[in-house]
């Protein structure tokens, strides 16, 4: 099994949980909630195509 490269995942995992913890200890602005919400669903979106992908290239 090749190893899969998941550093996408764990930036957005990092960005989700300081948006989450900041938002719980600090208030922040909504905007500023949204966006790390955002960047980090994005970002696991575009590990898991690339994983996807990868995996149709090796059944090839």
């Amino acid at each position: 099994m090749k190893k899969i490269n998941i550093s996408y995942i764990n930036l957005s995992l990092i960005i989700l949980f300081t948006t989450i913890l900041l938002r719980k200890f600090i208030q922040l602005p909504d905007f500023i909630y949204g966006l790390g919400i955002g960047i980090s669903i994005a970002l696991s979106a575009v590990s898991l195509y690339e994983f996807k992908k990868k995996q149709i290239k090796t059944n090839k």
